[in-house]
């Protein structure tokens, strides 16, 4: 017989982990099994991709660069004739200058 594991995990990881394990058809146990024989073969823990400290959230490199690039997508420049025109007219009028080529 072989001998069995108990670990401690949040609910919501092993009710995630259990729901994605099942799609896969795979079973806890065989996860556990293919840890320890990375664990073994490696001699470390695998790298998470995203490591958070708590309290702490940092995008990568990429995340910040697909940030950065929409908010350049987004952004609309104030004109400096403004001259108290509502955020409404400022939209349409760089919104025609944006699109004009598509008509």
């Amino acid at each position: 017989m072989n001998p069995v594991v108990t670990a401690r995990i949040p609910e919501n990881v092993r009710i995630r982990g259990n729901e994605v394990l099942h799609e896969i058809g795979s079973t806890p146990s065989e996860l556990i099994n293919a840890a320890f024989e990375y664990v073994i073969r490696e001699k470390k823990l695998p790298e998470p991709e995203h490591r958070l400290e708590r309290g702490e959230r940092r995008p990568s490199a990429s995340q910040a660069e697909q940030v950065a690039a929409f908010m350049d997508d987004i952004r609309v420049p104030v004109p400096a004739e403004w001259n108290d025109l509502s955020f409404d007219e400022l939209f349409e009028s760089a919104m025609k200058e944006r699109y004009a080529s598509l008509h």
